[in-house]
């Protein structure tokens, strides 16, 4: 099935089906340190706030249950 998507998806990056840029395509740009930054700060919260969760909130909501 990759033919009927391969050619739309590459096209919405600006490459030809072989994967070589289209002419007049701008060049790939890097994210910025900003964007990257922003994306690990959340990333880390998301991993404290789910810990939090499983190893304090989880155990307590049990012990309830147990009631």
């Amino acid at each position: 099935t990759a033919p009927g998507y391969l050619p739309g998806i590459l096209g919405r990056h600006h490459l030809a089906p072989d994967g070589t840029p289209l002419p007049g395509a701008a060049a790939p740009q890097e994210p910025g340190r900003v964007r990257g930054a922003v994306r690990e700060t959340v990333r880390n919260a998301a991993r404290g706030a789910y810990r939090h969760g499983v190893q304090r909130v989880a155990p307590v909501i049990r012990r309830m249950g147990e009631l």
